[in-house]
């Protein structure tokens, strides 16, 4: 019990969401917090674009729909 409530106060529980946790643990339900959430992958084809090219096409994208913006009077 000792064990419980230094474990309960460590990890900032009540004692009864500490006793749930084992509890859970020892019947092999697991918690939401170690369930693992994994990305599938997408391989969208062609080559990697590095992280500088990448900004300067978003700059140039900005600077495109902000000149189409001040072109219609907005």
């Amino acid at each position: 019990m000792v064990e419980l409530q230094a474990r309960a106060a460590r990890d900032k529980l009540s004692l009864k969401d500490e006793v749930n946790v084992c509890l859970e643990r020892a019947l092999g339900l697991g918690t939401r917090a170690e369930e693992v959430f994994s990305v599938a992958e997408h391989h969208l084809g062609g080559a990697a674009l590095a992280a500088g090219s990448v900004w300067e096409l978003v700059d140039s994208l900005e600077a495109e729909a902000y000149v189409a913006k001040r072109d219609l009077g907005k």
